[in-house]
């Protein structure tokens, strides 16, 4: 009870609705200022003696000093409060992580950044877009580049499996390509099957291989084309057509 009227003592008896102790604060016996609750705690009832009478605040929500109630002070988009906490902004969610609403009461309401977006940033509330040339697996932080071989022309890929396959004619021979250019088409002599990150490759024909026999291979290949009926190639990586000859007499040439 607060018993002060004035400068002097009371003269009559103290009661709760005239003289009890203002919700948010306490009164110990023989009080001449209310004391109020310490931020992190609340006492929504008049009359209360002892700072034990205050309430810790639940998990979720904040509260500042003398506070009545909780419920207008939930925890702050991209972060989280625990019991007890003081302001709404107490603990960030960790990189790699986002809230987007109010309200988380522990780290476990930190969700992980979605696959396809990046959360670089501790207190993320939006996750961001992952960019081209790049792939973003669950609970990425930065965006990984998508591997040679393939290139990223869109965003929100989540693994380098969603990287596009370089396509055939052309060659990819960095990581993170977005576009495909004139630069990039097979060397001639060579052809390029999709995926290729070379641009003269020679690994079995698996991404492509130089120009075999029987063929020549201009720049940008995606095959070999044949010389002509009536025409043979005997020799491996040729890059025109002029290359072929004519088949020798007395022999035919399909």
């Amino acid at each position: 009870m607060l018993c002060v009227n004035g400068t002097s003592g009371l003269n009559v008896a103290p009661d709760l609705d005239n003289h009890g102790c203002t919700a948010g604060y306490y009164c110990p016996q023989g009080t001449i200022t209310e004391l109020p609750c310490l931020s992190g705690t609340y006492l929504p009832y008049k009359g209360r003696g002892n700072i034990t009478d205050c309430i810790t605040t639940p998990a979720g929500f904040w509260s500042g000093s003398a506070s009545i109630d909780f419920i207008d002070k939930p925890c702050a988009a991209g972060y989280y409060c625990l019991q007890g906490s003081t302001n709404s902004t107490p603990l960030p969610c960790p990189k790699g992580t986002f809230r987007s609403i109010t309200g988380g009461a522990d780290a476990t309401d930190c969700g992980n950044c979605p696959a396809g977006y990046y959360c670089p940033t501790i207190a993320t509330v939006t996750p961001i877009n992952c960019p081209q040339g790049s792939y973003c697996p669950l609970g990425t932080i930065s965006p990984v580049y998508c591997p040679k071989g393939t290139y990223g022309p869109n965003t929100n890929r989540w693994d380098s499996r969603s990287c596009t396959l370089c396509d055939a004619g052309y060659f990819c021979d960095k990581k993170g390509m977005i576009v495909l250019t004139d630069d990039n088409k097979c060397d001639a002599g060579y052809y390029c099957k999709s995926g290729s990150k070379r641009p003269e490759p020679d690994d079995g024909g698996i991404t492509g291989s130089p120009c075999p026999t029987g063929g020549y291979c201009l720049r940008g290949a995606s095959t070999p084309s044949m010389c002509a009926a009536g025409n043979l190639m005997l020799i491996t990586g040729t890059s025109s057509s002029a290359n072929c000859y004519n088949c020798p007499r007395g022999y035919y040439c399909l």
